[in-house]
């Protein structure tokens, strides 16, 4: 509180703070605050800084980012697999800068500049506006680069159908026709020997196998079924025991332990 009184007389303004532990567990409990939390300090009404740490990280990427739809005015943010950081501030930015920002758009947006790691690529966002759909903005300021599409060349799929069987499924309370369809799929480089294949089963069931909804919302309170699936299976009867698992695991969880009874 002394140093707070010192800050509000440096300030000349009313300066107070707060922290909000994020680390939460499964259970509801929560963890450490130094593993995840978020800090503010208040200058006033209308100036913050603020910021945000995880300990340790689901990101990889460090840049800036300028307004938005966000109330943060300005953050700063670098995350890798190992720690988290945001800092960011509010009330910073004038109404004349934020309109030097919109360029062509009537409504206000941000700007980012950022480089980021995720699904196998590397991302570059070089000064790119929020929702910004048109075609005006040249390539080289939003595109991405995959190194190993590089090293190894593009990834090409390609998929063989090995076998088409009529089935039926069966189920406590009878038995429902279906077809499964055994594939062997297989992704390939050409600079790389070793190609990933993986077999997988197409079911198709016309009647459908009766499930409850789950019940989340007001459209899925009745009845469901399970039409069709795909996944990965080897034999004819491993993909049938996927299904039968699958129905029994759902009426379970939503529909209690009752045996539901087919549709006519």
């Amino acid at each position: 509180m002394k140093h707070f009184r010192l800050l509000e007389r440096l300030f000349k303004r009313e300066i107070y703070g707060h922290i909000s532990n994020e680390n939460e567990r499964a259970d509801g409990s929560y963890g450490s605050i130094w593993r995840h939390a978020r800090a503010w300090l208040h200058l006033g009404h209308s100036f913050c800084i603020g910021t945000e740490w995880s300990f340790p990280s689901r990101f990889t990427h460090i840049g800036i980012e300028f307004g938005g739809y966000s109330e943060h005015d300005c953050m700063v943010k670098i995350a890798c697999p190992l720690f988290a950081v945001w800092l960011y501030v509010e009330g910073l930015l004038t109404w004349n800068f934020k309109k030097k920002l919109t360029h062509d758009h009537w409504f206000y947006q941000g700007r980012t500049l950022e480089i980021a790691v995720h699904n196998g690529g590397i991302w570059f966002h070089l000064w790119v506006a929020e929702d910004d759909l048109h075609g005006k903005r040249p390539r080289w300021r939003d595109f991405v680069v995959y190194p190993l599409d590089l090293l190894l060349g593009r990834q090409e799929y390609s998929c063989k159908k090995l076998n088409a069987q009529s089935v039926v499924i069966p189920m406590p309370e009878g038995s429902y026709p279906a077809t499964v369809t055994l594939e062997c799929a297989r992704w390939k480089r050409r600079r790389w020997p070793f190609p990933l294949v993986r077999m997988t089963a197409d079911i198709d069931i016309p009647q459908g196998v009766p499930v409850p909804g789950k019940g989340e919302n007001s459209w899925d309170c009745g009845d469901d079924a399970i039409y069709g699936m795909s996944c990965a299976a080897t034999t004819v009867e491993e993909a049938i025991s996927k299904v039968v698992s699958s129905a029994l695991r759902d009426r379970m969880r939503y529909g209690g332990s009752h045996v539901m009874q087919s549709q006519p």
